[in-house]
């Protein structure tokens, strides 16, 4: 399951995936939202062949909305769901771009890498989260860069990392702060 952005408004993928980048762990159900947008979209385009651009859309959003209400009601759960379809779908594409795998081929690395990511997902919460929003909003930032696939796998991973370490330096002031009001309390 690639992910290709490059037919989608610059503007709302850079924006997402900026936020995504920056800002995933805050917005879990953005991530949520957004991974079931892409994974409904996808399924749509390879099971409605016939059908209009606007059904196609209409199935992502729905999925989407869906996506994010799962990850407000049943979060471990949407955790496991969005690391399997964004873990696998970043492998895909990656593997797409490096080694340019057949069709068959990418399905297997979607599987294998989905499973890992859902796992690791499922035991690593709030880890987990970071990761995988930083990993989603890198695929959608630079599928957008007008360069060479190899290029392109290089620039996610190095956004990737960028935006854990993002969240983590400004997750790490709220936690001192929860440490902080909790200390108060009990004193």
């Amino acid at each position: 399951m690639e992910l290709d952005v490059s037919t989608w408004p610059p503007l709302l993928v850079f924006v997402v995936g900026g936020l995504l980048l920056v800002a995933g762990r805050r917005l879990f159900w953005l991530a949520v939202g957004v991974a079931g947008f892409l994974a409904g979209f996808y399924l749509a385009t390879r099971l409605l062949v016939d059908a209009e651009s606007w059904v196609l859309l209409l199935v992502g959003i729905v999925s989407g909305i869906l996506g994010a209400f799962l990850a407000v009601l049943v979060q471990k759960l949407a955790i496991g769901i969005a690391g399997f379809i964004i873990g696998g779908g970043a492998a895909a594409t990656a593997a797409v771009d490096l080694f340019g795998l057949a069709q068959s081929a990418q399905w297997i690395v979607f599987i294998a890498a989905g499973i890992v990511c859902a796992l690791l997902a499922a035991l690593l919460f709030d880890g987990a989260l970071i990761v995988l929003s930083s990993v989603l909003g890198a695929t959608m930032v630079s599928g957008l860069l007008p360069v060479p696939a190899t290029y392109r796998v290089l620039a996610l991973v190095l956004l990737a990392v960028l935006g854990c370490v993002i969240q983590m330096v400004g997750g790490r002031g709220k936690r001192r702060e929860v440490v902080r009001q909790r200390r108060r309390r009990e004193a």
